[in-house]
């Protein structure tokens, strides 16, 4: 188990970031723990930055930043098990995006298939386009039952799309 460590954000010198994802805020006279709010599909914060300014945050910036350092050139932050909740230390980590992108493929996260926003297909759609092609189905008539173009039938039919089913 990773030992509790505590850091401060040389932009945000009011707050200490802890190794566990947490952040107390010195702002007012007593210390308190600050509750993150959504900032799309991650956590952060309204903080305020050296100048008195109030920025929004995200959460695992922070901790990747305390605790692994600033930013390297082309690099982003990880969220090694794909649980964007998860913003410990231990979990996070700079990295290239195509090792980010690599990371979702491997936790499931990766927007492919039906959960990809523009999908017209289903699993069970295509997996139904593959048995029908198999038994003699044309490509034509894959178009016209599942109302797709003719090249997503083929490139389904021959596992170039899809590929994860």
């Amino acid at each position: 188990m990773t030992e509790f460590r505590v850091g401060r954000h040389p932009d945000f010198p009011l707050y200490d970031i802890c190794s566990d994802g947490s952040v107390v805020s010195h702002v007012h006279s007593r210390p308190r723990t600050l509750k993150p709010i959504k900032c799309g599909k991650y956590l952060g914060f309204t903080l305020v930055d050296r100048n008195g300014r109030p920025r929004r945050v995200y959460l695992h910036r922070l901790v990747t930043e305390v605790f692994h350092g600033p930013q390297p050139d082309g690099q982003e932050a990880r969220h090694l098990d794909g649980n964007k909740s998860n913003n410990s230390e231990g979990n996070l980590d700079w990295g290239t995006r195509s090792q980010n992108m690599q990371d979702k493929v491997l936790h499931g996260t990766a927007p492919q298939g039906e959960r990809h926003g523009s999908a017209k297909l289903t699993d069970a759609a295509v997996i139904d386009m593959r048995n029908r092609s198999a038994v003699g189905a044309s490509i034509t008539d894959l178009t016209s039952i599942f109302g797709v173009s003719r090249m997503t039938c083929w490139r389904v039919v021959k596992r170039k799309l899809w590929t994860h089913i």
